[in-house]
């Protein structure tokens, strides 16, 4: 088996900058050096135990799903691109995690809209300025 340098690892991963307001309670850290590794990190305050309920989909990860895992992060390995759009959430209890099932999907859903109504609005400046220019064309040429 492998020994990893966590230490490394950890030096190696990198958090995008969200909005606060929309941060969920962990995050997905996808610019990972471990190929088809999915490594979660939990930001609620740490229990009495030092332990989270980590699930996906509603129901807590399976155990052959999972690479490692400290207290606050999970590696969890052999994804497919599906996965990465799956419902992730870390929290301290099973009923708090029944109760308010937030989830990181809310997170992705929030930068592809972003990025969708990014390019929305590059076209459409850029149609503007085309539309522009054309009607400058014409009118020189007339």
């Amino acid at each position: 088996m492998r020994r990893l340098n966590l230490s490394k690892i950890m030096d190696s991963v990198q958090l995008d900058t969200i909005d606060e307001t929309l941060k969920p309670d962990i995050g997905i850290f996808p610019n990972h050096s471990l190929d088809s590794t999915l490594v979660l990190k939990c930001n609620v305050s740490h229990t009495s135990t030092g332990k989270f309920l980590w699930s996906l989909n509603g129901s807590l990860i399976e155990n052959s799903k999972i690479y490692f895992q400290t207290d606050a992060f999970l590696y969890i390995r052999n994804l497919t691109a599906d996965d990465k759009y799956n419902f992730y959430t870390c929290k301290e209890s099973e009923s708090e995690l029944k109760s308010n099932p937030y989830s990181i999907q809310t997170w992705i859903d929030h930068f592809i809209t972003k990025a969708t109504t990014l390019t929305e609005d590059m076209t459409g400046s850029f149609l503007c300025c085309s539309l522009f220019r054309l009607m400058l064309l014409l009118h020189n040429l007339l």
